[in-house]
């Protein structure tokens, strides 16, 4: 109890309960004592769990006075689980744990009561759950990740498949075989893990005590690189890391590049998710979430302190990406991808119910090996991908989402033989190529606006020179033309939501985050801070760009128009309310910011100088944001 002594305990505003939980709002368990008892190993993860400040139950009869039989079938459930951890019993784990979860957290997404979740809260169950885990990673018969039990059996494959156990009829045979005792104990790693994302999404605070300590952190990160647990371990992560107050610094995590290029496709652009919380300023983010319209001067005091600091996280978080190349490139191969099955079907829409429900995909991820990669270096795959930038027509597209179910079915099924084969996918013809980067598009979409706000937040660093020109060079430009093409820009926008425009919480349709967040990276791309910018030039089609040298004239029905004037011509025809008004006008305006007289004239003599000139002049109500872009636009063009 608290200071060390016990009170006794009556019902009423007193009672320990409601103690308990006035605690959990406040984010702190003040009734709770830190335990010292438990005898912590000296390995990694042994070390780790100490430092967790792990808090361990009274005694289960000192609070059965003031609970109710609901909360009393909960504690003593929470005391079973800390009983076989005492007892090192963690292959008896998986059973109870699961029963637990089932009952206030199921798969199936069924409302439970919710005091049964705030009970497991309030009574330390989130502890307990940590405690398996790192129970768990401390296991001498195994090791999870190099580094995680130097004293495991080494050259052990652990092979996986997360398990149902809570329900007893179906409760398979339990062996004393190795394998069957690993299976049990990485399913209760997986469901601990599962849990507290759970946990930590309906209760802030205790992400915010997971992420208080680096060290639960470093280890996620480091389990990310097991495929087994990559997306157990991510999405707790995701969790941890959206609460903190600080960046939390990548230079900690122990071979973080070999981790990340251990990814597959779909990984890293699920990681995205993650590294968007770590690139980007923690201040930033708090600002988009504003609702309140910060002043302009608000803003220069910011970067002026932001400028002023010597050690900034975030500014290490860009230099560990920037000295990996590869990854970089792999960012640019996972975009390309997720916008290949978008050239051959514009009207996709990656959120069909249809599609995301499909039980092949669902178990085509799990098939995705770390080769996939050197695919892209195929010359059937390269000629199929350059053939969809292109325009040009695949022989395997389908039509609408029953035939791609019906295509995904047949290719899941080459695939699972090939798997069983153990046979390498080299030497598919172009029908297979295109079928296998269909289905892979289609994974990755979802993730599509989280890839670009990493690719955009980057090539706004401190280092953004340094990106631009490796982006530039890895064919980003290329990539963005494809997409621009690719979306529909002249659909009735929907109706304008209130500030902030774009951020978390803000009531933006899922097509208009991605376009906003696009038209976000062209302007970062094309932002610099020097007048020599040969990187925007990469913007035009190599005939405007012979006119932009000797001042020609253009055909203006011309079909091959680059990045720049299809942008400029998207502008003129949006209306004044457009809510990507202002986005389109800012990439342009991104391009003459200390731009040429050569670069002036040319954009002056795109259809955008009578459109800002009508725009203005023209009566009638008009936006303030709008009559503001058009001015700046025209300041752009005229600067000396």
């Amino acid at each position: 109890m608290e200071g060390g002594t016990r009170r006794r305990v009556r019902h009423g505003n007193n009672s320990l309960f409601l103690r308990l939980q006035e605690a959990q709002i406040s984010g702190v368990f003040p009734s709770w004592v830190v335990s010292s008892e438990v005898h912590r190993s000296e390995t990694p993860m042994g070390l780790g769990a100490a430092r967790m400040n792990l808090l361990s139950l009274p005694k289960v009869d000192s609070l059965l006075p003031v609970l109710t039989k609901t909360q009393q079938r909960m504690l003593k459930q929470i005391r079973h689980l800390e009983d076989l951890l005492d007892a090192n019993k963690l292959v008896d784990i998986v059973v109870p744990l699961q029963t637990i979860s089932r009952s206030i957290a199921p798969p199936s997404g069924t409302v439970t009561r919710k005091d049964d979740r705030d009970n497991f809260i309030q009574m330390g169950g989130p502890e307990v759950l940590l405690r398996i885990i790192y129970a768990i990673l401390n296991d001498e018969t195994m090791e999870l990740f190099p580094g995680a039990n130097p004293a495991a059996a080494r050259g052990t494959t652990l092979a996986y498949s997360y398990q149902d156990e809570s329900n007893s009829h179906r409760r398979r045979a339990r062996t004393h075989s190795t394998d069957g005792a690993s299976q049990d104990k990485l399913t209760a790693l997986a469901e601990s893990m599962n849990f507290l994302r759970e946990l930590c999404f309906v209760a802030p605070s205790i992400a915010d005590r997971l992420g208080r300590d680096d060290h639960l952190t470093i280890v996620l990160f480091q389990l990310m690189g097991n495929g087994l647990f990559f997306e157990h371990a991510a999405g707790l992560a995701e969790e941890i890391l959206s609460t903190r107050v600080d960046s939390f610094d990548l230079s900690l995590v122990p071979n973080f590049q070999d981790i990340v290029q251990s990814f597959s496709t779909r990984q890293l652009a699920f990681f995205c998710r993650i590294l968007a919380l770590i690139v980007f300023e923690p201040e930033d983010r708090r600002l988009l979430e504003n609702s309140r319209v910060i002043k302009s001067i608000e803003l220069l005091r910011l970067r002026r302190e932001r400028m002023q600091k010597t050690d900034n996280t975030v500014d290490r978080n860009h230099a560990i990406l920037f000295q990996t190349p590869s990854i970089l490139h792999r960012f640019i191969l996972v975009l390309q991808l997720q916008n290949y099955f978008f050239s051959i079907n514009p009207s996709y829409d990656p959120f069909s119910p249809e599609l995301q429900s499909s039980t092949e995909l669902a178990m085509l991820f799990s098939l995705e090996q770390q080769e996939e990669w050197a695919m892209f270096n195929d010359p059937t795959v390269q000629t199929v991908m350059q053939d969809a930038m292109h325009g040009r027509t695949l022989t395997s597209a389908p039509s609408d989402a029953a035939g791609f179910i019906h295509l995904s079915s047949t290719y899941f099924r080459s695939l699972l033989s090939r798997s069983r084969l153990s046979v390498p996918p080299s030497g598919l013809n172009r029908s297979d190529v295109e079928v296998e980067l269909m289905l892979k598009s289609i994974s990755l979409a979802p993730f599509r606006v989280e890839v670009l706000f990493v690719i955009c937040t980057l090539l706004s660093s401190k280092r953004k020179v340094d990106f631009q020109d490796t982006f530039a060079d890895m064919g980003l430009v290329r990539i963005l033309t494809q997409m621009f093409q690719r979306l529909e820009w002249n659909a009735p926008p929907p109706t304008p939501p209130a500030q902030p425009l774009h951020g978390p919480g803000c009531e933006c349709s899922m097509d208009a985050s991605l376009k906003i967040q696009f038209l976000r990276l062209i302007h970062n791309f094309c932002d610099r801070d020097v007048q020599e910018h040969e990187n925007k030039m990469k913007l035009l089609t190599a005939e405007e760009q012979q006119s932009l040298q000797d001042h020609s004239g253009l055909d203006p029905n011309r079909s091959d128009k680059g990045l720049l004037c299809q942008i400029i011509e998207v502008l003129c025809a949006q209306p004044s309310d457009s809510i990507y008004r202002f986005w389109l006008a800012s990439c342009v305006e991104s391009f003459l910011r200390r731009a040429s007289p050569d670069e002036q004239l040319f954009v002056a003599r795109t259809p955008l100088l009578p459109a800002l000139l009508k725009e203005i002049l023209s009566s009638g109500f008009k936006p303030s944001g709008s009559l503001q872009s058009a001015f700046d636009l025209l300041g752009e063009m005229t600067k000396n």
